[in-house]
């Protein structure tokens, strides 16, 4: 799966993210003793919930995480990253309506 999107029961979807991490959705708040772990760092591998104001899918937090991480020493080679596209492109949409 290279979407990156995990779906199931949610104490099976918590087992099959990679950590640590941190976690947006409505699951988050409906399953809060599963998304959530009071007392653990990040770095200690726990799941964390993810600040609300970068909770939209929106490329501003995207780089707002980046940043977070580049200037924590957690940087990557930008040739490194890949995007996760979760819906067609608009080109795309526009060109099978057209078909």
């Amino acid at each position: 799966d290279l979407s990156g999107v995990i779906a199931g029961r949610p104490r099976q979807v918590a087992a099959r993210i990679p950590r640590p991490a941190l976690v947006f959705g409505s699951g988050v708040e409906a399953y809060p003793q599963v998304f959530r772990h009071p007392g653990e760092a990040e770095q200690d591998g726990a799941l964390q919930p993810g600040p609300l104001c970068l909770a939209e899918g929106l490329a501003v937090n995207v780089a707002r995480l980046g940043l977070k991480r580049l200037r924590e020493g957690q940087g990557v080679h930008p040739m490194q990253l890949l995007p996760r596209y979760y819906r067609r492109t608009e080109a795309e949409e526009k060109l099978l309506r057209q078909s």
